[in-house]
């Protein structure tokens, strides 16, 4: 399995996206801008996995957190 140090870099990567997701979705309601794109659907399926396993920083990303549920609901 991964080492300690590849999960560790995982995690950071998995922040440093999150983090600029929030950015984009704290100025509209898409990641591309006002309409569901590819980019959502994209994006959703590689969050939807830390998600899964109940590893996605929810509590540090509200607008992302938010955007991902609209996203489930469709």
């Amino acid at each position: 399995g991964p080492d300690m140090q590849t999960i560790r870099a995982g995690n950071a990567a998995m922040r440093f996206h999150m983090s600029y997701m929030e950015h984009l979705l704290g100025e509209r309601d898409w990641l591309a801008g006002r309409r569901l794109t590819l980019a959502d659907i994209v994006a959703a399926s590689h969050v939807s996995v830390r998600d899964y396993f109940g590893d996605a920083p929810w509590r540090d990303f509200p607008a992302t957190k938010t955007w991902y549920m609209v996203l489930k609901s469709r």
